[in-house]
């Protein structure tokens, strides 16, 4: 039946195009659209989407390195969301110390290093470890946020980490 259907389709262009390339001064351009995606092949999009994504969000743990980015896009009030970034030490021959050093928990935002959810992890040479930001939107921040998280590698050298979200609201109340 679909093959019926693009036969006439075609057949009616056919026509449309020997119409217009007997007038003055037209222009015929022919192009065939990109064959439907399966729902398998949308769905690998999405989640090569996502992995290109992780793979963009390290911290490297060196100094003077450039803050990492997190967006949290839009995420609906009381609702928490977590975004994990990975720290890198890329060192051959030194141990860092990673500690939370700063957070701003009335913004609804908390961090966690390792597997153990701590404020604080060793990472050794030339491995890596893990992070999670986690935030919680609620009615006091109901603008958004754009926070900087601070961590200090081994005490001293600054790492941050910028946060970015905005609070999506299913009723917007106006209070006169």
């Amino acid at each position: 039946m679909e093959n019926q259907e693009n036969i006439t389709h075609y057949d009616n262009l056919k026509h449309t195009i020997h119409r217009e390339r007997n007038s003055k001064n037209s222009a015929c351009l022919i192009f065939s659209p990109p064959p439907q995606m399966t729902k398998s092949q949308a769905v690998r999009l999405e989640i090569d989407k996502v992995d290109d994504r992780r793979e963009d969000l390290v911290l490297v743990c060196a100094k003077f390195q450039n803050a990492l980015w997190l967006e949290f896009g839009s995420v609906k009030i009381n609702t928490t969301t977590s975004i994990s970034f990975k720290l890198d030490n890329p060192s051959k021959t030194k141990i860092v110390t990673i500690d939370v050093d700063y957070v701003n928990e009335k913004a609804g935002i908390s961090v966690s290093l390792g597997d153990n959810h701590s404020n604080s992890i060793v990472i050794p040479p030339n491995e890596s470890s893990f992070g999670i930001v986690q935030w919680n939107p609620t009615q006091s921040n109901a603008t958004g946020i754009r926070e900087v998280v601070k961590l200090k590698m081994d005490k001293k050298a600054p790492l941050q980490v910028t946060v970015h979200g905005s609070i999506s609201l299913d009723k917007v109340m106006l209070c006169l």
